[in-house]
């Protein structure tokens, strides 16, 4: 015969088995979202990369025109001088060029070379055509 404690430990040891069985399930549930998540993640990564680098861009292309803006009305005035500008209007444009480097001291370091490098290039070639 058997014995009665015997029927009681295989009904519980068969209700952890259920238990075991129904945490496996909601574990591959929880591992399912866990990935989508992750690939959710991952798309709105890109995407606010994506808007940051457009933004930049924007940024950019304004920065761009403004310097454009004075290159053409730098070339203009020195076309304007058929002989070596005077000590006060070079002074002027060494503050014109003082005061865009101000301007540039708040981007990215990078950006900011750049418009330096262009700065000294108008310098360069306002010096070239005042000889």
């Amino acid at each position: 015969a058997r014995h009665p404690s015997g029927g009681r430990a295989m009904r519980e040891m068969e209700k952890e088995v259920k238990m075991l069985r129904s945490e496996t399930m909601n574990m591959r549930h929880l591992q399912e979202e866990n990935q989508s998540l992750r690939q959710q993640l991952a798309k709105l990564q890109a995407a606010l990369q994506s808007d940051a680098v457009a933004d930049q861009n924007r940024r950019l292309k304004v920065q761009l025109k403004n310097l454009q803006g004075r290159y053409t009305k730098l070339s203009q005035e020195a076309s304007s001088y058929g002989r070596p500008q005077t000590a006060a209007g070079h002074n002027a444009d060494m503050d014109g060029a003082t005061e865009l480097l101000e301007e540039v001291d708040g981007y990215d370091s990078e950006l900011a070379d750049l418009v330096r490098r262009n700065v000294e290039m108008l310098s360069q070639i306002k010096e070239d055509i005042r000889e």
